[in-house]
């Protein structure tokens, strides 16, 4: 169906005359699901006003602080609620900003209008803020949270405001945003089966305390928090029918010592997940009884840092991150004792991120052996170089070329997974010694650019190495998926499809990019 999944970006609010130019009826009658991005240009005065109000001493009444720039007025519209009540197929609705790392937000009614829609099943919040203020006459029937039985999926993510250089790890999250965001979990924990939250806003004490009869897929993401300190595997015991577990969490630098196991060593208890298939778990715990638990029937399993050791130049660059992280990487024997204790033959998807170290091969070889059935496989490995560790990644330079990179090394590495027969998908950051660093001395839009010729260069690297490791793994590899820097969003994966001729052309890794260019 053409119009099945239709976005809009919204500027100013639907008014009654515009109603069918944002979406004629013949549109509207069809579609299933619904982008709305607020491209409202009051968005970026939310930060500053923010500061203002610290600034004022102001925390405690931040409930009762003028409204603009903190509500959206976009996505206030009577007119725009009435219409999307008209939309007989509509089962998935998402609100997004535009603008990354904003102070913006949703008033209550206006969440609650949009959540009570009967027809709809999913809803998501992604970079706007939910209710970040209350107004100071709301009465208690206004307040009210109405039944939400019908969503069966929610999604929450949202900038965070307890950034460790700006002061204020105190002042987020807002108590209207905790405060409602905590009663609309309350109505859907007996019926939400997908829930994705920020974990700086979710109500971790009050979810542990729900049953959770129906939920199937959780995802946390933002920062890992100190308190409550029960285990992971406690907290969300209630939730037994999960079939992917999803923690993304980061580490903060200064605020959290190294975080605990998700089942630490002697915890005595059932394994609450028996149905899980999917399990993300950012900066693995070498100790974690979890991984000798695990059912069988996994299929995929995640095992890397959060964010990834390969951004660290990036971020510790940036004024504007919000935090300096803490990158937990294992080393390849830390590594190899987890995978060691998962029996879980059924695995198809795996992603591990670790420093190489004297275990390296063991570490590949057992990979190969324990999980027959890979069909994709994300590798995040950097070199061991000097006293590089978890705080200290190799250092780079720019003046490196391709004739720096052991390509050897390379050949070997793709050798060691050779044996995988169902693997079709490879993705590798590799930490080639050529591996651009950014630099700050030129400010662009983040802050930072790369050199055009260093990328140049690191690409030309990165053809030559997808073409060594088509030649080096097994015939089953469909395509080679490498790392490389991408200023605005930090890093993008270079895809090579592989070639396999019987002549004397043997394999080659094509490059999509430069396939679809020569297309045109």
């Amino acid at each position: 169906m053409i119009f099945r999944d239709v976005s809009r970006r919204l500027a100013a609010p639907v008014v009654e005359s515009s109603s069918e130019e944002f979406c004629p009826v013949t549109v509207s009658s069809v579609v299933q699901s619904l982008v709305l991005v607020d491209d409202c240009i009051e968005q970026r005065g939310g930060v500053s006003a923010f500061f203002h109000l610290l600034s004022g001493q102001l925390d405690d009444k931040l409930l009762t602080s003028p409204e603009s720039p903190f509500f959206c007025p976009v996505f206030d519209s009577p007119n725009l609620h009435s219409s999307l009540a008209h939309w007989p197929c509509l089962r998935k609705l998402s609100l997004a900003s535009s603008t990354p790392w904003v102070l913006h937000g949703l008033r209550w009614d206006t969440l609650k209008a949009m959540m009570s829609l009967p027809q709809l099943e999913e809803f998501s919040l992604h970079g706007l803020t939910f209710s970040p203020i209350l107004a100071t006459d709301a009465t208690p029937e206004e307040l009210e949270v109405p039944s939400l039985d019908h969503l069966t999926s929610f999604r929450y993510e949202a900038p965070s405001f307890r950034v460790s250089s700006w002061g204020t790890r105190e002042s987020y999250p807002f108590p209207s945003e905790e405060t409602m965001l905590r009663r609309v979990l309350e109505k859907l924990h007996l019926s939400v089966e997908r829930l994705t939250l920020s974990s700086e806003a979710a109500p971790i004490d009050a979810m542990a305390q729900w049953e959770w009869p129906r939920l199937r897929e959780l995802t946390l993401t933002g920062e890992r928090w100190a308190e409550p300190r029960t285990p992971l595997l406690s907290l969300f015991s209630s939730m037994p029918y999960l079939r992917k577990l999803a923690l993304d969490l980061s580490v903060v630098r200064g605020y959290l010592a190294d975080p605990p196991p998700l089942w630490p060593c002697g915890h005595r208890a059932a394994f609450p997940w028996p149905d899980l298939t999917h399990l993300s778990l950012s900066n693995p715990h070498a100790e974690d009884e979890v991984f000798a638990h695990l059912p069988p029937a996994l299929q995929s399993l995640s095992l890397c840092c959060c964010p990834h050791k390969s951004e660290k130049l990036l971020l510790d660059g940036i004024a504007t991150i919000p935090h300096r992280y803490k990158y937990l990487v294992l080393d390849s024997s830390g590594m190899l004792g987890i995978l060691s204790r998962c029996r879980t033959p059924r695995l198809a998807h795996l992603k591990i991120e670790y420093n190489a170290g004297d275990r390296e091969h063991d570490l590949l070889e057992h990979l190969t052996a324990a999980f027959p059935r890979l069909t994709s496989l994300q590798i995040h490995r950097y070199r061991n170089v000097g006293n590089a560790g978890p705080q200290n990644p190799p250092v780079t330079t720019s003046d490196r070329t391709i004739d720096d990179v052991d390509f050897q090394a390379v050949e070997s590495f793709g050798k060691s997974l050779a044996l995988l027969a169902s693997l079709r998908t490879f993705n590798a950051y590799l930490d080639y010694e050529d591996t651009p660093r950014p630099k700050f001395d030129r400010p662009r839009v983040r802050g930072f650019q790369y050199s055009s010729q260093d990328i140049d260069r690191f690409t030309a690297t990165l053809h030559k190495a997808a073409d060594v490791l088509a030649r080096a793994m097994g015939p089953s590899v469909e395509s080679v998926q490498l790392w490389r820097p991408r200023e605005l969003e930090g890093y993008e994966w270079l895809a090579f499809r592989v070639v396999r001729a019987s002549g004397p052309a043997g394999v080659e890794a094509r490059c999509e990019e430069d396939w679809r260019v020569s297309s045109r």
